[in-house]
């Protein structure tokens, strides 16, 4: 009596490109770009771009995937934005000290990224909302200001 193994048969062709695909996958979310993901699971790019255009499966798995691995990258941004970054000071090339650098521009593109309606409304003027020394203003006209960024955002 012959016994069937399925453990012993090859891969089908739509079982190999699953493999492949769930490969891709896996590494797009560690690694949250699609060129870095391609290479780690030694896919190329074009390929992974035929699969989104010929598999709605893939794109929906994909598109998962994509932001998932989005959300990470996005996670040390906040991290490096917030806490900043050490990095070494060197002295005739020798290290002999260390400096927690702040991105300021991460954290203005982040804030744009989050609150792009508070921002949009910000940048929309065209002429400056007050003329003068913000130490000058009166408690009336900081009020006023509010409201007219309040009515904005």
């Amino acid at each position: 009596m012959t016994e069937d193994n399925n453990d012993e048969q090859p891969p089908t062709r739509r079982g190999m490109m699953n493999a492949r695909q769930s490969a891709f996958l896996e590494k797009l979310v560690e690694m949250g770009s699609v060129s870095a993901a391609a290479e780690a699971a030694n896919v190329g790019r074009q390929t992974v771009y035929d699969w989104l255009h010929k598999d709605p499966d893939f794109k929906n798995r994909y598109m998962q995937s994509f932001y998932a691995g989005g959300d990470r990258v996005e996670d040390e941004a906040v991290e490096r934005a917030l806490n900043g970054v050490v990095k070494p000071v060197f002295y005739k090339g020798k290290q002999i000290a260390q400096v927690r650098e702040y991105p300021d521009r991460l954290l203005i593109a982040l804030l744009k990224g989050r609150l792009k309606k508070k921002y949009a409304a910000i940048a929309a003027y065209k002429e400056p909302l007050y003329q003068g020394s913000a130490l000058d203003m009166t408690p009336g006209e900081i009020r006023e200001i509010s409201r007219k960024l309040e009515e904005e955002c």
